[in-house]
């Protein structure tokens, strides 16, 4: 895997830590429920996986087609 699909996934790491820091602040502080925003996250992380995982197979589908 390139480094750079590598970066992302870490970045999607990051986004799931402030989410879920998010969710805990305004949970405790507003009374949003925690599992709304754990949908978001999730919504969130599968749509830039998917988005990820398209990437990666048509760059793939390229350099199989080029060797």
């Amino acid at each position: 895997m390139r480094p750079e699909y590598k970066d992302k996934i870490i970045g999607i790491c990051i986004i799931v830590v402030i989410w879920g820091t998010l969710g805990l602040i305004l949970e405790f502080s507003i009374g949003i429920p925690f599992y709304f925003i754990g949908i978001l996250t999730l919504i969130i992380e599968v749509l830039y996986l998917i988005i990820i995982v398209c990437r990666f197979m048509s760059d793939y589908e390229k350099n199989r087609r080029n060797n």
